[in-house]
């Protein structure tokens, strides 16, 4: 009865952590996509060759046995196509997501930060919602803002098709503010960012909840790992010369 007893539980305790032990070890490439990102998402005919996040996914899923095939996608598809299961995560969400089809990263190695840039020689300083007031303000057509900037926009958008259009807009004085991404911002020498920032938000990766909740645990679980070893502060600074300054202080919408 003892050997029985002994045998279940040895067995009991295998099948608890083999999903977080084993949850990467398959010959299939997991199929992993996002929308292009200048910094993070680096893409090169659909393909994610480089940028942060690509280099901290393949990080924590080398630690985890598991290669790893990126391709770039609008974003609705991609959320679309982990959801029905041909793709198996996305990356980068905003969290959190609760699509019940999802089963969200817990822990976070990236943020979305969102300012407000003005020329070099323009008079302000700081950033505040009467700065904006009805004021014309570039922002890039089919970028995803967070929802709350969205609710709380009080200027008047003027669309532009991409970043360096965005830039040229307000370098040329047909618009004095635009929404700037904030890593995108530090190439741009001709700008400077109002503080405080207009609106951040933790990204995520999502998962197919189906198929990928054992494969997010031990994700999370290498992602924590590698907050802690400092990979994941060396890769910011390797590829902006920077740590991810988003936890530093709230941003105005986050004060409102």
């Amino acid at each position: 009865m003892n050997t029985l007893r002994t045998t279940w539980l040895t067995l009991l305790l295998w099948s608890l952590i083999t999903p977080l032990t084993h949850a990467g070890e398959s010959d299939e490439p997991l199929r992993i996509c996002s929308a292009a990102w200048p910094g993070f998402i680096e893409v090169e005919d659909g393909r994610v060759v480089g940028g942060i996040t690509h280099d901290v996914i393949h990080e924590a899923f080398r630690r985890l046995n598991r290669s790893v095939e990126m391709r770039e996608l609008p974003w609705s598809r991609c959320l679309k196509n982990v959801e029905d299961g041909s793709y198996s995560a996305a990356t980068d969400e905003f969290f959190p997501n609760r699509n019940p089809a999802f089963s969200q990263s817990q822990v976070h190695f990236n943020s979305a930060i969102f300012g407000i840039c003005v020329r070099q020689d323009a008079p302000q300083q700081s950033l505040s919602l009467d700065l904006l007031q009805g004021q014309r303000v570039g922002t890039v057509r089919g970028y995803i803002y967070t929802p709350n900037l969205l609710a709380k926009a009080n200027w008047t958008a003027v669309q532009t098709k991409d970043e360096d259009q965005l830039y040229t807009l307000l370098e040329h004085g047909r618009v004095n503010f635009i929404v700037c991404d904030y890593w995108s911002a530090l190439q741009r020498a001709q700008v400077r960012i109002l503080q405080p920032f207009l609106d951040t938000t933790e990204l995520g990766v999502v998962f197919n909840k189906a198929h990928g909740e054992s494969l997010r645990r031990a994700f999370d679980q290498t992602i924590g790992e590698m907050l802690a070893d400092g990979t994941i502060d060396r890769l910011y600074k390797q590829h902006t010369g920077a740590s991810d300054p988003a936890t530093e202080s709230p941003s105005l919408l986050e004060s409102q």
